[in-house]
């Protein structure tokens, strides 16, 4: 082996080297930024989700005592709403793992098929016609709910 061979191999070495660790350094800053991402959400959730009156019947799809209609507890639905709105446009655009997305997907769904999100759907749907794939996504869980 000459020395002209040694140093094409060992060049051929370190710029494979160098492009698995840009690789490996972009999955890294990826996954740090997912996990930022989340943790923001579950922090928004948590904040949202402690202006809800009663809020455990929030979680029953059937529950026959909600709270009484008012100001606050509309604005603390369309709040949940925009952040799940949020989070789908989100996903569509792939800034979610699949596996993220499924988590919050289930509990989103549980949530919008409950009575009382159900309820108030109906007085602010409207918020969300620009918003034209989740007002969609939102009308076909509720129907599903009601077959």
């Amino acid at each position: 082996m000459t020395l002209g061979t040694v140093l094409q191999l060992a060049t051929l070495v370190s710029v494979l080297v160098g492009i698995f660790s840009l690789i490996n350094g972009m999955r890294t800053i990826r996954r740090q930024m997912t996990l930022q991402v989340v943790m923001k959400y579950t922090e928004r959730y948590d904040q949202i989700m402690d202006t809800f009156p009663q809020r455990e019947s929030i979680f029953d799809p059937n529950a026959g005592n909600l709270p009484e209609r008012s100001s606050g507890l509309t604005v603390s639905v369309l709040k949940y709403l925009n952040l799940c709105s949020e989070e789908f446009y989100l996903k569509r655009r792939k800034y979610f793992s699949k596996d993220v997305w499924e988590i919050w997907e289930s509990d989103m769904n549980r949530m919008l098929s409950s009575a009382l999100i159900r309820r108030e759907w109906e007085f602010i749907k409207q918020e969300f016609y620009s918003h034209r794939e989740f007002f969609v996504y939102v009308n076909k869980v509720h129907a599903e709910k009601a077959t």
